[in-house]
């Protein structure tokens, strides 16, 4: 196998096992959903001013 398909193999298993850990851990910390939650308020708010 050469360099080029060893690095083919190790991107498409850091994306496809790794990737997905990552983002589960993410979208599960505190700081996340509080982060969500203040874009949701402020989008609220807008649409409150725009009277939509």
């Amino acid at each position: 196998m050469d360099d080029n398909q060893k690095l083919v193999q190790e991107r498409y298993w850091l994306i496809t096992q790794e990737f997905g850990s990552f983002l589960a851990a993410v979208s599960q910390s505190e700081e996340f959903k509080g982060s969500l939650e203040r874009i949701y308020k402020a989008y609220r708010d807008v649409g409150y001013q725009a009277g939509l």
